[in-house]
């Protein structure tokens, strides 16, 4: 992960414990992006949190930039492809741009 905060180069990096405030500080735009690539949040730990980002219109997204799905039918519901969050399009898309031309990789690939 340290490679990766090395390449966005970020002006300040908030360290936050737990889903739920991460989110809330992006909501409240205290936060741009947020960015974990190590398997390990379970979905239940971000659905809720993901409604109201979502529709304060945040961006979340696996590191291979598909939508998370709830499925109470799944047998598991770890997250192994990392999360990615923006509190908007531009800003995710800006965020992973400048990743993917300074690492000359993928968020995906950067998977630890």
């Amino acid at each position: 992960m340290e490679g990766v905060f090395q390449d966005l180069m970020p002006l300040k990096v908030n360290r936050v414990k737990g889903p739920g405030n991460k989110f809330l500080h992006l909501a409240n735009e205290r936060s741009d992006f947020f960015l974990n690539l190590v398997p390990g949040y379970s979905m239940w730990d971000l659905c809720a949190s993901e409604a109201i980002f979502a529709a304060r219109g945040g961006v979340l997204t696996d590191a291979r930039q598909k939508s998370l799905f709830y499925d109470s039918k799944r047998r598991s519901f770890g997250l192994f492809n990392g999360v990615v969050a923006a509190r908007d399009a531009s800003t995710y898309l800006r965020a992973k741009s400048v990743y993917e031309s300074r690492s000359g990789s993928t968020l995906a690939a950067s998977q630890t």
